[in-house]
């Protein structure tokens, strides 16, 4: 297997930064029309990060976690609670290309399944909590 590194074309382009206002619009995220029909949202630059970021540190992942989403990077959960608290963390987030439920409970999720009913975590401030699932 061969790292992203080595993947990578070694004379890629600088690109610049076309965002420069946090609060400025990032994507236009659509509801699914459960209660209605869509409803296009506009998600903003700082409004991804800050729920990615409360993502991250409500689900108390930990360096060896690895996010796993059988959804398309068109649905906000795959942004948000796969990618994004990957990203903020700095995991490696696991993205199928169709739900697999022995990736999603399997080899992905072993780590935390003897754990599920009451794991000891450390929240935010350091503070010993359980969880609940």
């Amino acid at each position: 297997m061969r790292s992203l590194h080595e993947l990578l074309p070694q004379d890629a382009p600088a690109l610049p930064i076309q965002a420069t206002d946090p609060d400025g619009p990032m994507q236009l995220i659509f509801t699914s029309g459960t209660t209605g029909d869509p409803k296009g949202i506009v998600m903003t630059h700082r409004r991804y990060c800050d729920t990615s970021t409360a993502v991250w540190k409500l689900f108390g992942y930990e360096p060896h976690d690895r996010p796993y989403s059988g959804l398309s990077l068109t649905h906000a959960n795959a942004q948000v609670l796969t990618l994004g608290a990957a990203l903020i963390g700095g995991l490696r987030a696991v993205l199928s290309r169709r739900f697999n439920q022995v990736a999603a409970m399997g080899h992905y999720a072993a780590p935390r399944l003897h754990d599920v009913h009451a794991a000891r975590r450390h929240d935010h401030r350091g503070l010993q909590r359980t969880v609940q699932v």
